[in-house]
């Protein structure tokens, strides 16, 4: 059971109630603190396991949220892909390996600057651009990993 979920809904007869509308509900809580749709969708699995196996029941169907959620997941995996490409359209080539600091700096400013992105869309394309660099590629970038002086965040893969 999601512990979120848990903490959300009041429990009945020592149960947590599973109904579409506290899913729901739930959910949207979840969209606020921005939860990309595929760990939303994972929330609804999890949640759908506790109904299954807990409460013994199969009902009510959540199949209509799990499908939204899939697409919308489809669709968040598939922005990815077009941020990579515009990274790939920022270098001008698609020898990622061949790009040093320098790039990847112009790039990550140009996001901020002139892309008109959120600090988590920031974020997040730094995150991913250290994966693709320390992990896929082997390459070390200490600039991205130094956060700046009021930042302890660290970007975690698992």
């Amino acid at each position: 059971m999601d512990p979120a979920y848990a903490s959300s809904v009041k429990m009945v007869d020592g149960k947590l109630p599973v109904t579409p509308e506290e899913v729901i509900s739930f959910l949207r809580s979840l969209l606020k603190t921005s939860t990309p749709a595929w760990q939303r969708l994972q929330a609804v699995r999890a949640i759908e396991a506790y109904r299954n196996l807990v409460l013994r029941t199969e009902a009510p169907s959540l199949e209509f949220i799990r499908q939204k959620l899939s697409r919308l997941a489809d669709q968040e995996r598939a922005a990815g892909r077009v941020r990579a490409v515009r990274f790939i359209q920022h270098c001008g080539s698609a020898d990622l390996g061949s790009f040093g600091e320098g790039e990847i700096k112009t790039f990550l400013t140009d996001l901020a600057v002139e892309g008109n992105v959120t600090v988590g869309t920031q974020k997040q394309a730094k995150c991913a651009l250290l994966f693709l660099y320390q992990t896929v590629l082997g390459r070390e970038l200490g600039f991205l990993m130094w956060g700046g002086p009021r930042s302890r965040s660290v970007c975690l893969w698992s």
